[in-house]
């Protein structure tokens, strides 16, 4: 369940010019098949799960005007699971989905080009995950990626990026 929990967390970082620009509200541009591409996250136990993930594929939704969905293909030790997560718009005018006894909150979405950076905080961790709207790892992304997740409070060895094979996609 707490691979599902990173899992969704790494998606939801689907919805980042030179500096990273604040995003307060997800457009039709953000939707669509985005790959997760890196993460940053303050869990131990959850940084562990992600330093042995590969990239794979998220695909992001809006059917209603205070509602998200993602359908993330992750590739799970016994194969590839599909699983989906609805967020809805609070109060705060954040995006919320609780799942089991975890709450999970989109703290933030910041893009740069063609990516997207997506913070997210769960009840006991945080973490910060990079989409790309393909596999293809651009280094300076990354670096900026890097850059931006030390200057959020995370150390080097708190920063991850993903095996670059997608092992999972969409049927």
């Amino acid at each position: 369940m707490k691979s599902l929990l990173i899992a969704l967390g790494l998606a939801l970082c689907c919805l980042a010019q030179v500096e990273w620009e604040e995003v307060t509200t997800a457009s039709d541009k953000h939707l669509g098949s985005w790959v997760n591409v890196a993460a940053a996250c303050d869990s131990p136990d959850a940084l562990e799960q992600i330093r042995h993930m590969s990239a794979f594929v998220a695909v992001l939704s809006k059917p209603r005007e205070d509602v998200f969905s993602i359908l993330a293909f992750v590739p799970m030790p016994d194969g590839c699971k599909k699983v989906t997560y609805q967020f809805r718009k609070g109060e705060d005018g954040k995006y919320h989905s609780h799942c089991d006894d975890t709450t999970v909150t989109v703290e933030s979405l910041k893009a740069l080009g063609e990516s997207i950076m997506s913070i997210i905080k769960y009840d006991d961790f945080r973490t910060a995950i990079l989409h790309s709207r393909t596999v293809t790892q651009d280094p300076e992304i990354i670096e900026k990626f890097k850059e931006e997740c030390k200057r959020l409070g995370y150390s080097k060895d708190q920063i991850v990026v993903l095996n670059p094979t997608v092992k999972c996609q969409e049927e």
